[in-house]
């Protein structure tokens, strides 16, 4: 739907493959705003372009149906499944961002998004393009970029390039290049910097490391990456050990100068005291 047309995306797809491969390829557009999978499957455009025969297909649900109404979600991409299987083609199923303007935790939407769609592309053994992992890892890696429109839900031009580096690399399995006219004219560091998030296939989420086939949370046993541990009682944070402000305490990093850690970790003010310059004294 809109997420896909925005900033003419799928061209953008387009020249990244042709870039990377160094080969012409083919791109033909379905979409329309606010179109679920059911509203494609019932259509006449989506299933008369599959049936062509496309070495790929990309599927995108709108933005929260496969979350808010799975049942039928699933229904149609099971039906969509079976199409891209007589038409001997590969489907590529966009995971979608967590867009920011409904109530659901990003955080928690976007895994359940993702959840959705690796089911989906389970009834083929088709392809899984982790755009909202990414956006969540340049959230995080790259707060300064904006990749949302002033409606929290669509994407800036930074976004739809991020969207299209992630389902370019997950067509082609290999890291994707950018032409050498930036796509929309963005600043070419920040373009490279959003693409490079999709080279490796955006294993996992932000602060998460893939070890041993595993995505395992950043903690004071793997601290930016794998196996990385951080001192006796220092906390991980953001993939570093240790504290920039107070110091560590079981894990955390406290102000010695509460009356919860008064002077020392876990030193406590009695009822009625207050904590001044690091001393338990009775309040006034």
């Amino acid at each position: 739907n809109s997420y896909t047309a925005s900033h003419r995306m799928p061209d953008v797809v387009e020249a990244i493959i042709e870039t990377t491969l160094a080969k012409p390829v083919e791109v033909v557009k379905v979409t329309q705003g606010g179109a679920r999978l059911s509203t494609h499957w019932n259509g006449d455009r989506a299933r008369p372009a599959i049936a062509e025969g496309h070495d790929f297909v990309v599927l995108q649900g709108q933005s929260v149906e496969p979350v808010f109404n799975p049942p039928d979600f699933q229904q149609h991409a099971e039906l969509f499944a079976g199409a891209l299987r007589e038409a001997g083609s590969t489907g590529v199923w966009f995971s979608t961002w967590a867009r920011r303007d409904v109530e659901s935790p990003p955080d928690i939407l976007w895994r359940a998004l993702e959840d959705e769609y690796r089911q989906a592309s389970m009834y083929n053994g088709d392809r899984l393009a982790r755009v909202g992992a990414a956006w969540e890892v340049a959230h995080f890696e790259q707060p300064e970029v904006q990749l949302f429109a002033p409606d929290r839900s669509h994407p800036t031009a930074e976004g739809s390039l991020l969207a299209a580096c992630v389902i370019a690399q997950a067509i082609m399995e290999v890291p994707a290049q950018l032409p050498a006219d930036t796509p929309y004219n963005l600043d070419r560091d920040i373009a490279e910097a959003l693409c490079a998030i999709a080279d490796e296939g955006v294993p996992c989420g932000p602060m998460e490391s893939l070890c041993d086939d595993e995505c395992v949370p950043w903690d004071v046993q793997n601290c930016g990456t794998c196996g990385a541990t951080c001192g006796p009682e220092e906390p991980c944070r953001a993939g570093v050990c240790g504290c920039e402000f107070g110091v560590p305490c079981n894990e955390r990093c406290v102000d010695l100068g509460t009356v919860r850690n008064c002077a020392a970790c876990g030193d406590a003010c009695g009822v009625g005291q207050i904590c001044e310059a690091e001393i338990c004294v009775c309040a006034e």
